[in-house]
């Protein structure tokens, strides 16, 4: 997975749930294997006009987050 590091609090992905030192472990039901993989998905999510749906670990649970296109 991808350790968050920073996230703006004035953000879209901060209003939409995301939060520093979240891990995510998935993209779109993609395994995250580096920043590369978590690249291709948002960009693949962007083209097809979806949501980027991440599955998260916050300090041991797990959670959905959904990041619907920008204007959704």
């Amino acid at each position: 997975g991808l350790i968050v590091l920073q996230v703006n609090r004035s953000g879209y992905a901060y209003q939409k749930g995301l939060r520093k030192f979240d891990v995510i472990l998935q993209a779109s039901g993609q395994d995250l294997k580096d920043l590369n993989s978590f690249w291709k998905a948002l960009k693949r999510a962007h083209k097809q006009k979806k949501s980027l749906n991440l599955l998260i670990n916050r300090q041991g649970s797990t959670l959905f987050l959904a990041l619907p296109p920008l204007g959704k």
